[in-house]
């Protein structure tokens, strides 16, 4: 069984995009964001379509989605403006996001909460440096790992 074997997709949909994630939902969820209590997430067995158990990632508000934004936004944070705290809560971030794309076959995480980076418009915090420096270490470990052969396919 190959990666793509084992990636469901929503009903109806070919590929697992930003789009297909988001497309059919209903009105927002208004659930308050909580970045000052990390949550213990053992069970990632909700479906894949329910990024939401991550602390990083939100459904948007009524007036969000009239002014025109996305209907979830997977970077939602605010920074404790202690630059080694938030260091710490990034690289906690990383790993649940890590867990989270792992049991549910869904990189696309990643891609998403970086897109949405970009887009804020703010100075980067350290939340951000540990969450991206999560990734980099396991993407340098597990390249590490590979043999000669492996990973020359795109």
């Amino acid at each position: 069984m190959t990666i793509k074997d084992a990636i469901t997709f929503p009903t109806g949909h070919k590929v697992l995009t930003r789009r297909s994630v988001l497309g059919g939902m209903a009105a927002p969820l208004l659930v308050p964001h909580i970045t000052h209590a990390l949550p213990i997430l053992a069970d990632f067995s909700r479906p894949p379509h329910c990024p939401t158990v991550l602390p990083f990632v939100r459904d948007v508000t009524e007036d969000e989605r009239a002014a025109g934004s996305d209907p979830r936004c997977f970077w939602s944070v605010i920074p404790a403006g202690h630059y080694s705290t938030d260091c710490a809560t990034g690289a906690r971030y990383g790993a649940l996001a890590l867990d989270y794309m792992s049991a549910n076959q869904m990189p696309q995480i990643l891609q998403w909460a970086v897109f949405d980076m970009m887009s804020m418009g703010r100075r980067h915090s350290g939340i951000e440096v540990g969450f991206l420096s999560t990734f980099g270490r396991a993407a340098t470990s597990a390249h590490a790992r590979r043999t000669p052969l492996e990973g020359v396919e795109a």
